[in-house]
């Protein structure tokens, strides 16, 4: 049991470690960052982009998105495969069958939560955005000037 827990702590740990550098963004100057954002949004007007896809950490973002909900999905997956077979080697002792049994009930609900709040988060954000950050139909935005 405490064997479990350390390796799939050290599991989480290396893979944050890992992932850390893809979730950090590198400083840019004053200058450039304004540039580069302007030639983002040509390339998606060229594109024929939504503009909420050319801001310049899209990729990153969704990239952290689908790591972290990957991450979370194999931590579930763990923790039912383990409660699995301590239900399967139980060898009929009530005590275990119910300890594994409770573990596969809090992980499920666990990862509910965590979808849940995923989905809600999004959702909302996407609904804000849409009615308040989004010039009105028909409007252009309009850049300041340099």
């Amino acid at each position: 049991m405490k064997l479990f827990f350390k390796i799939n702590y050290l599991i989480s740990l290396l893979t944050l470690l890992f992932i850390m550098p893809v979730i950090t963004h590198a400083q840019f100057k004053p200058g450039l960052a304004n540039e580069f954002s302007n030639s983002l949004q040509q390339a998606a007007n060229t594109a024929t982009f939504p503009s909420s896809q050319a801001s310049e950490n899209y990729i990153d973002i969704k990239l952290g998105t689908l790591i972290t909900m990957a991450f979370v999905g194999i931590n579930f997956m763990l923790m039912i495969i383990y409660s699995g077979i301590k239900w399967m080697t139980a060898g009929g002792n009530e005590e275990k069958v119910d300890k594994a049994r409770k573990r596969i009930i809090g992980a499920t609900i666990g990862f509910i939560i965590v979808l849940s709040a995923y989905i809600i988060t999004t959702f909302v954000y996407n609904y804000l955005d849409s009615k308040f950050l989004t010039a009105p139909k028909g409007q252009t935005e309009q850049t300041p000037a340099q």
